[in-house]
């Protein structure tokens, strides 16, 4: 009877310490800042098909596509949803236009979705595609849209995420990154 109790006791140690592993490695829902998994398993052939034709159509087709990937946190997705070199500049049509590859891009990815928009005090782009739920108040043409900051082409007949425009907080956040990096 002992024994039972020590098992039943030992049982549920273990079970308890394993929930806290797996939360300690789940992020929230909010959570921008972390690294993005690179050795993710590759996309399904079915989810590469999804992708490949919402990006082939109307805009209003591809944004849910692109917008449950970034919710989902599905990294692999986004990039196979994004035109690279990706390019971004500061606010002002004057500031310099620069680019990044795929190796950079969650760099730049992780501080846009944190950026604010600056339509509310709480609002950041992650906040924005999580709200943008249609196109109707997009009014995309037929090769360009635009969503908060981020602009969005048809490259090829198909829709990617080309372009963003970046406060000047985030700005500095990338060349303090930048400057860590050398």
């Amino acid at each position: 009877m002992k024994y039972l109790l020590y098992i039943g006791i030992i049982t549920i140690l273990f079970s308890c310490s394993n929930s806290e592993k797996e939360q300690t490695t789940t992020q929230s829902s909010d959570s921008v800042n972390a690294t993005p998994v690179r050795n993710q398993p590759v996309l399904s052939k079915a989810d590469s098909l999804n992708i490949a034709n919402a990006s082939n159509g109307e805009f209003a087709v591809f944004w849910p596509v692109f917008r449950r990937a970034v919710l989902n946190k599905d990294t692999l997705a986004v990039l196979q949803m994004t035109r690279f070199p990706f390019e971004t500049r500061g606010e002002s049509d004057t500031d310099p236009v620069i680019r990044f590859n795929q190796d950079d891009f969650f760099r730049v990815y992780r501080l846009l979705l944190s950026q604010w928009t600056g339509l509310h005090v709480s609002g950041k782009q992650l906040d924005m595609i999580r709200t943008t739920t249609n196109t109707a108040s997009i009014n995309p043409t037929a090769d360009w849209a635009r969503v908060s900051a981020m602009e969005f082409q048809k490259v090829g007949g198909r829709w990617k995420l080309a372009f963003a425009y970046l406060n000047e907080e985030t700005i500095e956040k990338l060349q303090e990154g930048t400057q860590t990096l050398n």
